[in-house]
């Protein structure tokens, strides 16, 4: 049976309904500029009926619970995309560095000759060979020879600062790498928090931590982008969190972190990325997006292969240049020369004894000359660098002249190195090397060094600029290997005999610029389609002032309604209370 107080109850609920919708929508409005809100809805129902004759009676409504609008399924594509969003566009400001250290500069000179290699690597080697071109016109010029010297230094030292940019790059992302992992774990810790926060208000199955699930939203999408995650949902509300298929957060738990270990036997110290509690697990290549991926790849891989181009550029140089210089001669000759390359053992062959230049079966002559430069001795030193080792090549040297151990003539090891040495008034130089071996030794050679760090000029001919090998013959006249020097300028022997020089530098910022050009259109394509993601996830979960508006009119006046409702039903209640039972008092 309905009673008056029982009807005073449907408007009671109606009050509560409506402050409950008014508190929900006002919430709204506040969080309207908030990142990452959802905007809530409160959704009621009428509440359960009393069943009366003759038929139910209603008995006002419910709130059964506060919705947050959001859409699951696009919450995972966006974080698919930002995390192939932070993998590009970490990689384009990688890619940005490269270019900067490698570019080739124009100055307004140049431009205005119309020559844009008048600066940067490849004006430096053209600069470096055209020296050895003007002392082919005055060989005997002290000038010329201090301008072969000053553009090697440029050369070298232009190398050298190259590799050293490139280094203090992969070590500045090593840093960067550190940083990230730090970053990433407090995020899984936050995450991790909000779990059990949530799953406390959640016990019921009835209640909802909207507010609460925003946050962890947002925190889930902060981590997408620093690296590739799969999350599924519990019953209890709390999220499950898996990186590279190991699940990091189970419910509320944080099970394992991500850790950075230097592995002992790196020589760079460099960090690799490991599971805390699986620390044998080395994850560097899984990870495949995200600012952590980038990173990775950039330390590891891309930044490494232009160091390799930068470095075989450099050794073909060292390479090149010394196997003509060790064949000839300068102005002064040497009494004592010792190599400045060692063999990793005297009795190996030398074409397995770890030189860095190549070795060909070939030969080459040393000239014994006295004071006045007249020859008295030329031999003939044979090679097979499969078969002679560094020991025997010193005795085939040291018994040339027909004399061991003396002689106008002499060879010897010094430790796995080889010196030659001639007799006292005596003076040696060398003569058309085919088999490189003088080059590979370091012997009468003009660079030192196997790569674009260690590349620089011998020192001998810093301190004395006669040294440079400009002849072939030993006449001061003769600059046949000035010429053949100079010539190396365009000779293609990169790339498969396909490039000579600068072409092959060419060819390296050529592969940057594409590489480049190709990630910084990736992530403006990810940052697009984030983006339409994000404006359809908030086309639903967004708030909109207008329709909040309304809706709090809507409320408001349902509020009144109630109200008035309980009104009229408390004067019904009045005049039954006071009212009634009055009738024949005077």
């Amino acid at each position: 049976m309905v009673t008056l107080f029982g009807i005073l109850d449907i408007g009671a609920r109606g009050l509560f309904a409506q402050q409950r919708a008014l508190n929900t929508t006002g919430h709204n409005i506040a969080n309207a500029t908030t990142p990452g809100y959802s905007r809530q809805r409160v959704n009621m129902v009428s509440a359960y009926p009393l069943l009366e004759r003759p038929g139910p009676l209603g008995t006002g409504v419910e709130v059964v619970s506060v919705e947050r609008m959001r859409d699951a399924f696009l919450d995972g594509q966006i974080r698919t995309q930002l995390s192939l969003f932070g993998f590009f566009s970490t990689a384009s400001g990688g890619y940005d560095q490269l270019e900067t250290i490698l570019a080739e500069p124009l100055n307004p000179v140049a431009g205005a000759l119309d020559n844009p290699e008048a600066t940067g690597l490849n004006a430096i080697l053209q600069r470096f060979f055209d020296a050895f071109h003007e002392l082919s016109l005055s060989p005997e010029s002290s000038s010329a020879r201090t301008s072969v010297v000053q553009t090697a230094i440029t050369a070298t030292e232009t190398f050298n600062n190259l590799a050293q940019q490139l280094a203090q790059q992969r070590r500045d992302t090593n840093d960067a790498i550190k940083l990230k992992i730090d970053e990433i774990n407090l995020k899984l810790q936050e995450i991790a928090d909000l779990n059990r926060q949530i799953a406390r208000i959640e016990v019921d199955g009835q209640s909802h931590a909207n507010d609460l699930r925003d946050k962890r939203d947002q925190a889930l999408a902060d981590l997408s982008q620093m690296t590739p995650l799969r999350t599924t949902e519990n019953p209890d509300g709390s999220v499950n969190v898996a990186i590279l298929g190991v699940n990091v957060i189970s419910g509320v738990n944080l099970t394992t972190t991500l850790e950075a270990v230097v592995t002992p036997d790196d020589p760079n110290a460099f960090y690799s990325v490991v599971f805390s509690k699986e620390r044998s697990r080395v994850l560097n290549t899984l990870f495949e997006s995200g600012e952590l991926g980038a990173l990775l790849a950039l330390r590891d891989d891309i930044t490494p292969r232009f160091q390799e181009r930068l470095d075989t550029l450099a050794a073909a140089l060292i390479e090149q240049v010394n196997r003509l210089h060790a064949g000839g001669s300068g102005l002064s000759k040497f009494t004592l020369l010792r190599s400045q390359n060692a063999v990793s053992s005297a009795s190996v062959a030398l074409a397995n004894a770890g030189l860095p230049a190549s070795i060909n079966a070939g030969q080459f002559q040393i000239v014994v000359e006295d004071a006045n430069g007249v020859a008295q001795g030329r031999y003939n030193i044979a090679l097979d660098p499969g078969v002679d080792t560094l020991a025997s090549l010193a005795a085939a040297i040291d018994a040339a002249d027909g004399v061991v151990g003396g002689g106008p003539l002499s060879a010897q090891l010094v430790g796995n190195q080889l010196e030659i040495s001639s007799a006292s008034g005596l003076t040696f130089r060398f003569e058309g090397d085919t088999s490189g071996v003088l080059g590979a030794l370091g012997l009468n050679t003009f660079f030192t060094g196997t790569d674009a760090t260690t590349i620089a000029v011998a020192g001998d001919i810093v301190a004395n600029p006669s040294r440079i090998a400009h002849s072939a013959d030993g006449t001061p006249g003769n600059v046949d290997n000035a010429i053949a020097i100079a010539q190396l300028a365009g000779r293609p022997i990169l790339d498969n005999g396909t490039a000579d020089f600068r072409a092959y530098n060419r060819s390296t910022l050529s592969i940057l610029g594409i590489e480049s050009r190709r990630v910084s259109e990736l992530a403006l394509n990810t940052d697009a389609l984030v983006t339409e993601l994000a404006a359809r996830q908030e086309s639903l979960a967004g708030v909109s002032l207008d329709e909040e508006a309304v809706n709090l009119i809507r409320f408001q006046q349902a509020f009144n309604g109630s109200a008035r409702f309980i009104t009229a039903v408390d004067q019904m209640i009045d005049n039954v209370v006071n009212g009634m039972g009055l009738v024949g008092i005077v």
